[in-house]
């Protein structure tokens, strides 16, 4: 769209228009023959080596849209720098939606997943162990409170009481909050 506008170009034409708009100062634009186009060049316009062509209002030529930004070209380039950051950015803010949503409706939290991310591999290495159940109920060491499967990490084999301690399994991972209600997902809103 940028690279086919006409950015300004100072044509027979449109020369007094350009004239009229913008009037030469004597001090930052002064009365100038465009030694390359051989006309009067109008104020704040300069030669383009690249476009071959006086631009109006001229401020560079750009590589990226293979043109030059002149006084019609002034919004484009904003546009075009606006829709390359809204096409990066889109796909990751979709997918930051989807994965949001999808935590929202498990009933769960990246923080929960990252644990049970890390309890699957240290059972997959076989380090991580919960206390045996005695009575249908486990306690730590029959002295401390009950509790529900606690689970330990042991990185050497000799560091835990065979007695007390067995190898943990995918069962004994439970969440008790992924179960889906829509009064939990209401909560999120």
């Amino acid at each position: 769209m940028a690279s086919k506008s006409d950015p300004g170009y100072v044509t027979k034409d449109n020369f007094q228009f350009f004239c009229e708009n913008v009037e030469w100062d004597g001090v930052y634009y002064q009365k100038k023959v465009c030694y390359t186009c051989k006309t009067l060049k109008p104020p704040r316009s300069k030669h383009c080596s690249a476009c071959d062509k006086c631009i109006a209002i001229y401020d560079h030529h750009c590589v990226w849209i293979n043109s030059c930004v002149g006084v019609h070209l002034g919004i484009n380039p904003g546009l075009v720098l606006l829709g390359a950051i809204l096409i990066f950015l889109t796909p990751s803010v979709i997918f930051f939606i989807i994965y949001q949503f999808s935590l929202i409706f498990r009933g769960t939290t990246t923080n929960e997943l990252n644990k049970a991310k890390k309890w699957r591999s240290q059972i997959k290495r076989k380090i991580l162990y919960r206390l045996k159940p005695i009575n249908g109920k486990c306690t730590d060491n029959n002295k401390g409170p009950e509790s529900d499967g606690k689970l330990k990490t042991f990185e050497k084999s000799d560091d835990f009481k065979a007695d007390v301690w067995e190898p943990a399994n995918i069962s004994d991972i439970k969440n008790p909050y992924t179960e889906l209600s829509f009064r939990k997902v209401l909560m999120y809103f």
